[in-house]
């Protein structure tokens, strides 16, 4: 188990977890810089800027959500047409060879007739 101290709003803070020291200082830095933003909105008392914080947080991580549920939507309609199109392709190339089949035995066709 970690412990790492970070700092929130000039505070300094040891938490315990088992993340990475890396990641517990890149959350803190986040936290502290929403601590900042609502400081610097000029709505600061003391007894709502945690609430504030906490809605700011939550409001980010739901839109974060959101654009990873619309990406994921993006991703399965791209896999999906992929598909599609790899099918396509596969018969594409079974036409092809066909064709080609279909040129040899003409071309040999008239190798016999100029024979003749």
């Amino acid at each position: 188990m970690e412990h790492v101290d970070v700092v929130f709003d000039g505070k300094i803070i040891t938490l315990k977890s088992k993340e990475s020291r890396e990641y517990l200082q890149k959350l803190a830095f986040y936290i502290d810089r929403k601590i900042d933003e609502i400081k610097a909105s000029n709505l600061a008392s003391t007894d709502n800027d945690y609430l504030r914080i906490a809605f700011n947080v939550a409001d980010d991580y739901h839109r974060e959500q959101e654009e990873l549920r619309r990406l994921k939507s993006v991703h399965q309609r791209f896999v999906l047409e992929m598909g599609k199109m790899q099918e396509e392709l596969s018969k594409k190339a079974n036409e092809l060879n066909k064709c080609k089949k279909m040129i040899a035995k003409l071309e040999a066709e008239l190798a016999e007739l100029k024979q003749k």
